[in-house]
């Protein structure tokens, strides 16, 4: 399947389980009824790849929204397909742009101590009797929404916005926060968790007054390079407040003046720097 071909079904929103069958084989999608007959021979890499996927909506590891019944019809978003995909040792014969993680890159970041979502919830039912991946997501989700736990950006690492849009195979928690969430909720810790001494985990250096205010006009800058000005200061708000509950709206708008105040009387010295040199 050329790429040409396979553009218009990268850029939906959402896949029916009939279609990622067929692009998880490099196939363009074809029509229900080719589909039924390819599936009820069952010998073919399209019915092969269905059949995974379909597996995988009944046992929790792949989120699926229920169109009407129909195993085919469920809805899958691209991304979590193909990152599900990647997780299973899957290849599509084209990554979604999203999600090109290899399994170096993988045990690389978990190496750092971030997990996605899934991969904390699977690792988490596979220690756990009676479990799933799909009630470890959800408990996760939910103690993110009490602000017991933090879940973050796959690419800023910072802390997701109440409005971005969940992804479970691709928003990260990270292990020592994980475990102590789990610690002070279960009793028990997160298996990856185990054999570290709490004490010897290494942690970041404070921030300074200096770094929060830079951090946070860092954070309004992306804010309106990305066209969303209106409204960005209460997003950033919310945000900063996941992780620091004491932050309010009117000092963290202080805190940015003052940033640009200091960007503009570095970048001045560094321009008179130059003259004189």
């Amino acid at each position: 399947m050329d790429k040409d071909a396979l553009r218009p079904y990268l850029d939906l929103e959402l896949w029916s389980l009939r279609e990622a069958a067929y692009l998880l084989c490099g196939w363009e999608p074809r029509t229900e009824a080719d589909f039924i007959r390819e599936d009820r021979d069952g010998a073919g890499a399209v019915a092969q790849a269905y059949r995974r996927l379909k597996d995988a909506t009944l046992v929790g590891t792949l989120r699926f929204v229920d169109a009407d019944g129909a195993f085919m019809r469920r809805r899958v978003r691209p991304a979590d397909a193909q990152a599900w995909a990647e997780l299973t040792g899957i290849k599509f014969s084209d990554p979604h742009p999203d999600v090109q993680s290899t399994a170096e890159d993988v045990a690389a970041r978990q190496a750092q101590g971030f997990y996605t979502v899934q991969e904390a919830a699977e690792e988490l039912a596979e220690h756990r009797a009676n479990t799933r991946p799909d009630e470890w997501v959800r408990d996760m989700r939910e103690a993110n929404d009490r602000r017991e736990l933090v879940i973050r950006s796959y690419g800023t690492k910072m802390p997701l916005s109440a409005r971005a849009t969940r992804r479970d195979f691709r928003d990260l928690v990270k292990v020592v926060e994980l475990d102590a969430w789990l610690r002070a909720s279960v009793g028990y810790g997160f298996p990856s968790a185990a054999d570290t001494d709490p004490h010897e985990v290494p942690t970041a250096a404070p921030e300074t007054p200096k770094q929060r205010r830079t951090r946070l006009l860092e954070m309004l800058d992306a804010e309106i390079a990305a066209g969303r000005e209106r409204g960005a200061l209460a997003r950033i708000t919310e945000t900063e407040k996941r992780t620091r509950p004491t932050a309010d709206r009117s000092n963290i708008g202080k805190d940015i003046k003052k940033a640009r105040q200091e960007r503009s009387e570095e970048r001045r010295g560094g321009v008179l720097a130059r003259m004189l040199g």
